[in-house]
């Protein structure tokens, strides 16, 4: 113990502080943290509800509509009639609304209540309504591994990966969960406050550590991209004075009355990473000007 308390003076770093943490408190416990399911515990018991939830629609480029799924994992799919999640596929969309009243406001508002048809491979259909979870018999577990963070969700009968190891829901029940890993079947209990608080710190810990890389790789890429496009500038401007130089030269005198103005001739697609509603990240390209010349709108006097 004394050597995990001295760990967690010299890590400096909140994701470190906050695996140290864990560390110390599996230690203070006096389990290990690479056994079998002594870092396992249950996070939270909730209703079980159907493994995919309609959360959005939209138009796509061909007016046809495309549709949002999302899973326990928080993972978003856009899928169109005829594609398949999973085991599952999208047979049918109806688009439907109605009114609702809202005392709030002292008027009805229109509720967007379309819904969608899965078939499963098995023949089994769902109708799912936008927005709304299919509730369905039955608990739901939320597995997490106090070793790494790893969550899962999962039911009876259900089988999860965590920490590289197949982990094998038998039952659920209010404040246990009776998994098998390999050949061992043992109860895995409800996480303590202080075992909560360890994990949601390294989440967040963690979390920072992932925004603060996109920030970092996009101010570089920035910084990259700027440098790129002065240096290319400096030398556009350079060969343009050279070129207005020369023209001087062989050329009358002449008077210009009017405006100059610099025009974009080449282009390029700078990646930059956007963060979407649900969490996760997306690469989008920007198109940002890379060459400009000089370009003039107005009335030449030449004299002779």
């Amino acid at each position: 113990m004394g050597a995990d308390i001295d760990l967690m003076r010299k890590i400096g770093t909140r994701a470190g502080r906050a695996v140290a943490a864990l560390a110390f408190i599996l230690a203070s416990a006096g389990t290990a943290a690479a056994g079998g399911g002594d870092d396992l515990r249950l996070y939270v018991v909730r209703s079980n509800v159907f493994e995919h939830l309609l959360a959005s629609v939209s138009t796509g480029s061909d007016f046809a509509p495309v549709l949002a799924f999302k899973d326990f994992a928080g993972t978003t799919r856009f899928v169109r009639v005829g594609d398949r999640l999973g085991e599952w596929a999208l047979v049918a969309y109806e688009a439907k609304s109605e009114q609702v009243f809202k005392a709030s406001v002292g008027s009805s508002l229109t509720v967007d209540t379309s819904t969608v048809t899965l078939r499963h491979t098995n023949g089994q259909e769902r109708v799912l309504v936008l927005g709304a979870p299919l509730e369905q018999p039955g608990r739901m577990a939320c597995l997490v591994s106090l070793a790494s963070g790893a969550w899962g969700y999962a039911r009876a009968g259900d089988a999860i990966t965590l920490d590289d190891r197949l982990v094998a829901v038998e039952t659920i029940d209010e404040t246990t969960a009776r998994v098998r890993t390999g050949e061992d079947a043992f109860d895995v209990p409800l996480v303590s406050d202080a075992e909560r608080d360890a994990v949601m710190q390294l989440w967040r810990a963690r979390q920072e550590q992932a925004e603060a890389r996109i920030r970092e790789e996009a101010e570089a890429r920035r910084a990259s991209e700027a440098a790129r496009v002065a240096a290319e500038h400096e030398a556009a401007r350079v060969a343009d004075a050279r070129l207005a130089v020369r023209a001087q030269q062989q050329q009358p005198a002449h008077f210009f009355y009017g405006t100059e103005y610099r025009y974009p001739v080449a282009y390029d697609a700078v990646p930059c990473v956007v963060r979407l509603p649900d969490g996760s990240t997306r690469t989008q390209y920007v198109v940002v000007p890379t060459r400009f010349e000089t370009r003039a709108v107005g009335h030449r006097i030449d004299l002779r």
